[in-house]
């Protein structure tokens, strides 16, 4: 359920995003949860990582990930 929404916001957005970038449009979402979305997004061959960081809402690097 979770994965869908972060999908199609990924889809929606056409540009990398980490997963600061998709908390920030879905604020609800605990935060763990959403990570691994991502990454199972990842592994099942939906989203790509990049070598791209964009800075996460703890001041911290993050990397963005892209759709394949």
């Amino acid at each position: 359920a979770l994965e869908k929404i972060v999908l199609e916001i990924y889809r929606k957005n056409n540009e990398p995003l980490n997963w600061s970038e998709v908390h920030l449009i879905i604020p609800n979402v605990n935060e763990v949860s959403l990570k691994r979305s991502i990454t199972n997004l990842k592994t099942s061959g939906h989203l790509e990582k990049t070598k791209e960081k964009g800075i996460s809402i703890y001041g911290r690097p993050a990397y963005k990930y892209k759709l394949i």
